[in-house]
């Protein structure tokens, strides 16, 4: 099986990568999004502002982060399984119908 899917190997390790980092990253933001609602608890107004354009910018961040794993998941996953189920395919039918030569 992984000589089969030798050819194919730099997909697959990218578009588990990219399930890796989407899948991590929603946890993060809710960690961000509690940390965001504590920010409120500040009475300076200054200190305030700081912080929820810190973590305006680390939503906006994340957001593109996610946004290129999403495409690398769908993309490079979808690569591969066209290919693969193409062997398949192409196996199974000189199984079913051998060529005498």
């Amino acid at each position: 099986m992984l000589a089969m899917n030798k050819p194919e190997w730099l997909f697959i390790v990218i578009g588990c990568v990219a399930c890796i980092i989407n899948g991590g990253i929603q946890p993060v933001f809710g960690i961000i999004l509690s940390k965001l609602t504590a920010v409120f608890q500040e009475c300076d107004p200054e200190v305030q502002k700081d912080r929820v354009l810190l973590y305006i910018l680390l939503f906006i961040g994340f957001g593109i982060l996610i946004l290129v794993a999403t495409f690398l998941q769908v993309e490079i996953l979808n690569l591969f399984s066209k290919s693969y189920i193409h062997i398949f395919i192409f196996r199974a039918f000189f199984l079913l119908y051998p060529v005498k030569l």
